[in-house]
C-alpha cells in the first residue's frame, strides 16, 4: 500500500512539472531569404523566440557550423548585438533575460560574393538557456541567391531609397513596386525587432516618417513584396 501511494505522489508531481529542457520555442523566423546574386551584400533572416516555461531564464544564441558552401561561408549572427563573423556564439555577458511568456527576436546575415552566379545553402541556428544549454529550440534558414530576383512577378524590379542617411528626426522613404502585389516597408533593428511597418500601396510612391522616437544606432529598412524580403538598407540613426 505506502508503494501505491508513493507511485501515485510521484505521478502528481509529474503532471503539475513542465517538461524539462521544454523553455524555450521558435515563434516565428524567416525559413528561406533571398537576394540578388550580382548585387546583395547582405541577405539576412529573423527569428523570434519565446520563453514558454514560468520561470525567468538567461536566453543565448548561437549558429551549427559546419557544411558551409561559397554562398554561406561568410556569415554573422546578431543577438543583442552584431558579433564578427569568428564568433559562433554569443557570449554569456550578452545573455538576454527573458521572464514567462517574454520573446525576444535575432538576426541571421551572410555575405554573398556578388559574383553574379545563383548558389543556395542551409545554416541551423539554436537558442539556449544560458544555464541549462540542453534547453533548445533550434531552427534552420535557407539563404539564396538568384539571377532572377524579380521572379518573373514584376515588370519594375522593386526598389527602395532613404534619405537622408544618417538620419536623426526625419526621414524620406522612395520605394517602386507594382501595386498588383502586397508591397510593405519594415525598419528593423540589430537584434531583430520590427520597430515600424507601413503597408504600401501604390506603384511608385515616397513618404516621410517621424523617426525621432528611434535610439541612435543601425537599422535596417526593409521592403517586402507577399511577406518576401526582396530589397533592403542599412540606416543609420544619429
Amino acid at each position: 500500500m505506502l508503494k501505491r501511494k508513493f507511485i501515485a505522489l510521484l505521478l502528481a508531481i509529474a503532471a503539475v512539472s513542465p517538461a524539462f529542457g521544454q523553455s524555450l520555442v521558435v515563434e516565428a523566423y524567416d525559413s528561406l531569404v533571398i537576394g540578388d546574386a550580382t548585387t546583395a551584400n547582405d541577405i539576412y533572416g529573423y527569428a523570434t523566440v519565446k520563453n514558454v516555461s514560468s520561470d525567468t531564464i538567461l536566453v543565448r544564441f548561437k549558429r551549427i557550423d559546419g557544411n558551409y558552401n561559397l554562398l554561406t561561408d561568410n556569415n554573422a549572427i546578431c543577438w543583442g548585438i552584431c558579433f564578427i563573423e569568428s564568433i559562433s556564439v554569443s557570449p554569456p555577458s550578452y545573455s538576454v533575460y527573458l521572464g514567462p511568456g517574454d520573446t525576444a527576436s535575432a538576426s541571421t546575415h551572410v555575405y554573398p560574393d556578388q559574383d553574379g552566379i545563383a548558389r543556395q545553402g542551409d545554416i541551423t541556428y539554436v537558442f539556449f538557456n544560458s544555464d541549462d544549454e540542453t534547453d533548445t529550440a533550434t531552427y534552420s534558414v535557407t539563404y539564396k541567391t538568384t539571377t532572377d530576383i524579380s521572379l518573373k512577378d514584376f515588370s519594375v524590379e522593386p526598389k527602395l531609397s532613404v534619405y537622408p542617411n544618417p538620419a536623426t528626426d526625419r526621414l524620406e522613404v522612395n520605394y517602386t513596386a507594382q501595386s498588383a502585389q502586397k508591397t510593405s516597408f519594415e525598419i528593423i533593428n540589430l537584434v531583430g525587432s520590427k520597430v515600424y511597418s507601413k503597408s504600401l500601396q501604390a506603384a511608385e510612391s515616397s513618404f516621410n516618417l517621424n523617426i525621432s522616437n528611434l535610439n541612435a544606432g543601425i537599422y535596417f529598412c526593409v521592403l517586402k513584396v507577399d511577406n518576401k524580403l526582396v530589397t533592403s538598407k542599412k540606416l543609420v540613426v544619429n
